[in-house]
């Protein structure tokens, strides 16, 4: 049997030989393996926060003692005020978000059953070969690619208290500022869109950078409002002071006022809404220049070193077309991104009714009641963009 099988193979082998084609070394060099990682998730998950504040542990602090008024040698800050510390956050905070393949809509001309298709999450790390590369970042880079695919957003309606506390161990926010409240929100993103991830110093030192080329197909969020549960339970009563007269002002023209909302409802958001753009992060402790010798001034002591966060856009030559020629929608950003926009958003229109209500909704009725949601008027906004110029940058330090 061995010997028939190794006749049968020496037979075969010409056959083999002759189906085989030369490669060029052209030809293999573009041979490469298959490797990165795709994610399809539909998630959904319930959210929830008691509290949530941002503390400040020393009031006005250093900012808040001043040893003069002027701008000489004498000190820098008038504020004479020393304080305790204090909380801002909000209360109970509830939100459910899902975030899932885009399967049942059509925005932007999206079709889930078509070409392209489903377009999950996907995690690449590729090198720049030449300054063609789509982003410009420069030769030689190697970056994260994060493929957002055919991605929906869902979050539900929520609300949450907006309020103040004291500094304690265990903040209380129990001076309450007003109510926030939202409509279901729907985020669409286009399968087209990425966010990079790079050291934007190029391999000559550390930092952090972000590309970001983004399209949203679609943004739904019915309403928006700010809400006072109270009415106006702080100024319905009689004001101790001297008024007119030598006597004491109460209005009385709204006593037993309830709860009062103002916001957008009808709020329409057209896509494709546009995002691209670079931001570069970067921490760093300054020892010298005019932040040094600042905190001599903010601390009443001698110069210091001072941490800080170091944040610009667009720092890169170009920061290319972002989603140039998308066949699902045929918006590129287009070459006015090529130079000089750090960072851009570009909104197509937005209308929605400016209304006063009784209800976080603003809901809008026939009746034409006192107790309906009363619209001041409409707002048409169209051709929105908003851009910071390339080379932009923002300090956070401490004080």
């Amino acid at each position: 049997m061995k010997r028939v099988l190794t006749i049968l193979a020496i037979l075969l082998l010409p056959l083999s030989v002759w189906a085989m084609t030369p490669v060029t070394d052209n030809d293999l060099s573009n041979v490469t393996g298959q490797a990165g990682v795709s994610i399809n998730q539909d998630v959904l998950m319930n959210i929830h926060m008691d509290t949530m504040a941002w503390g400040d542990v020393d009031g006005l602090g250093n900012v808040g003692v001043g040893n003069g008024t002027s701008l000489g040698s004498t000190g820098l800050n008038p504020w004479t005020t020393v304080s305790a510390g204090g909380y801002i956050g909000i209360n109970n905070f509830n939100m459910t978000l899902r975030v899932k393949a885009r399967t049942t809509d059509l925005y932007g001309g999206y079709n889930p059953t078509t070409y392209p298709g489903l377009r999950p999450l996907t995690i690449d790390v590729a090198t720049t070969a030449t300054n063609q590369d789509p982003n410009l970042y420069g030769t030689g880079v190697t970056f994260v690619r994060i493929g957002l695919g055919a991605m929906e957003i869902d979050v539900s309606a929520m609300s949450f208290d907006v309020a103040l506390g004291a500094h304690t161990a265990t903040p209380t926010l129990n001076q309450v500022l007003g109510t926030v409240s939202m409509g279901a929100i729907g985020i669409f993103i286009s399968p087209y869109s990425y966010v990079d991830i790079y050291n934007g110093a190029r391999g000559t030192g550390s930092g952090v950078s972000f590309g970001i080329h983004m399209q949203i197909d679609e943004f739904i969020m019915n309403y928006i409002s700010w809400g006072d549960k109270d009415g106006f339970t702080n100024i319905d009563t009689a004001d101790a002071g001297t008024y007119i007269g030598q006597t004491y002002f109460t209005w009385t023209g709204a006593a037993g006022a309830s709860a009062g909302y103002i916001g957008l409802n009808n709020l329409t958001v057209t896509g494709p809404i546009l995002i691209t753009g670079t931001v570069n992060i970067d921490v760093g402790t300054v020892k010298s220049g005019y932040y040094a010798a600042a905190t001599s001034h903010l601390t009443g002591g001698a110069a210091k070193t001072l941490p800080m966060v170091h944040i610009t856009f667009g720092n890169m030559s170009s920061i290319g077309t972002g989603i140039g020629g998308s066949v699902l929608t045929g918006n590129a950003l287009g070459p006015n991104q090529a130079y000089g926009i750090g960072f851009s958003v570009s909104v197509p229109k937005i209308t929605a009714n400016i209304a006063l209500g009784d209800n976080a909704q603003l809901a809008l009725n026939n009746s034409n009641l006192p107790t309906s949601a009363n619209v001041l008027g409409d707002i048409y906004i169209s051709g929105f963009k908003f851009d910071i110029i390339k080379g932009s940058w923002v300090d956070i330090f401490a004080h």
